[in-house]
């Protein structure tokens, strides 16, 4: 008989056991969803895809191997106020950083990439290895931390470096965003020369964007 109780003693607490790994996993499955809706957010109001999407790769430290990550920039309005969103993938959803819309910002983001173009192309003729910033595009970056060193640290940050390796034949430019939303969804993307030519092309886009969200937004204010 004591044996016997002591049998269902034990598996009660293994069924306790399982239920309890059982919630554990509940929870951390609706937490995982839950990032990526807060990180999408931004697509809850009147937004544009620009262009293409820019392909480069990410490093996944668990698996010790290089995947494909893509980087794409979205324009919105709502109201009177613009803004431009960067939108990363990290491998469990995407990154996202929205910042104010101004001529200076994005005047600031061609030059970072016309200058990764051109360092590109001094790095494969001189056969050179650097890793320099190319600033940082955040609505927060008091103490100059991002910008002087090309990587987002913190929320809603997005910071640019240029990096040559192998004697100047790898060069890319690396984008790095921290969430809007969460300090813990983040990713770093590697572009290559190719790839940086296509992300200036669709810089050159913003604006046509831009347009249409605006029409956009008009056309909304004639159903009340």
């Amino acid at each position: 008989m004591n044996q016997y109780i002591e049998e269902q003693i034990l598996n009660h607490f293994k069924n306790g056991w399982h239920l309890m790994n059982l919630f554990r996993a509940s929870v951390i499955f609706i937490f995982i969803m839950l990032t990526c809706l807060i990180s999408h957010e931004a697509y809850a109001f009147n937004t544009y895809l620009v262009g293409e999407e820019i392909v480069g790769q990410g490093y996944n430290d668990v698996w010790k191997r290089w995947y494909k990550r893509k980087f794409s920039i979205w324009v919105g309005v709502r109201g009177n106020a613009e803004f431009i969103f960067f939108v990363g993938e990290t491998g469990l959803g995407d990154a996202t950083v929205m910042v104010d819309d101004y001529e200076a910002l994005r005047e600031k983001f061609k030059n970072a990439i016309k200058k990764a173009i051109e360092w590109s192309n001094v790095a494969r003729k001189n056969q050179a290895d650097t890793k320099k910033s190319l600033g940082c595009f955040a609505q927060d970056d008091r103490f100059n931390i991002c910008e002087e060193t090309g990587l987002a640290f913190k929320e809603n940050q997005m910071g640019l470096s240029f990096f040559a390796t192998n004697g100047g034949r790898q060069t890319n430019l690396i984008i790095s965003i921290v969430d809007r939303n969460n300090q813990f969804i983040k990713t770093s993307i590697y572009v290559d020369l190719p790839e940086m030519i296509k992300l200036l092309k669709v810089v050159d886009q913003i604006e046509g964007a831009f347009q249409k969200a605006r029409k956009t937004a008009k056309d909304q204010k004639l159903f009340k």
